[in-house]
């Protein structure tokens, strides 16, 4: 029981720092944020009532993996969101971008209740933190250390999971798809790269 009520302090505090680094950057721009160019999946994910509640459910994604995983698993998940966190934190210091939101008002009439949630999302939010999406580069490595506990069951919800996080992105505005492929490439490095390094430091 105390080993569980640590890995949730744990995780609100890996939370924390990474929620800094993530500000952090939007106060030390070198260079003007730029847009980044529309694609046609861009143009072809709507909003939609649903995708604000699966946005948010990132959060939920990564205390699961945190309280499911091994413990050395869990310790080198949490290295690695810091690895993204300050990867991306270079990007959008030397390389901001910024996105224009959809049109997402739309919701007002159809869900209110969702519109509501979307909008505090969107104005307490970085507009200029957005190559690559930490949302998504975060996602993916929680998912990649969900299917290291070997459950079927958990491993079709942690990807399909994954997946819907990754429309969700799309359809409240928060990024273009240029940002999740950044995203998803940060993560691939981080995971297959970063920690075998680290894993052959540890054992040294």
């Amino acid at each position: 029981m105390q080993l569980k009520n640590n890995r949730v302090i744990i995780y609100l505090m890996l939370q924390f720092v990474v929620a800094t680094l993530y500000y952090l950057g939007s106060f030390i721009h070198l260079f003007e944020a730029k847009t980044i160019p529309l694609t046609s999946v861009d143009d072809y994910v709507k909003p939609h009532f649903l995708a604000v509640w699966i946005y948010m459910s990132f959060f939920l994604l990564l205390f699961l993996t945190v309280y499911l995983s091994k413990k050395e698993d869990m310790i080198l998940f949490i290295k690695l969101i810091l690895f993204n966190s300050i990867i991306s934190l270079i990007f959008f210091v030397f390389h901001p971008t910024f996105i224009i939101n959809n049109d997402y008002q739309i919701l007002q009439k159809n869900s209110p209740i969702s519109f509501k949630v979307l909008s505090f999302v969107i104005n307490n939010d970085v507009r200029s933190n957005c190559f690559p999406s930490l949302h998504i580069a975060n996602s993916l490595l929680a998912t990649f250390f969900l299917l290291l506990i070997k459950n079927k069951f958990l491993t079709l919800i942690s990807c399909l999971w994954f997946l819907l996080i990754t429309w969700s992105v799309l359809s409240t505005g928060q990024h273009y798809f240029y940002d999740i492929l950044g995203g998803i490439f940060l993560s691939l490095i981080v995971y297959f790269g970063i920690s075998k390094y680290i894993k052959l430091y540890t054992k040294s």
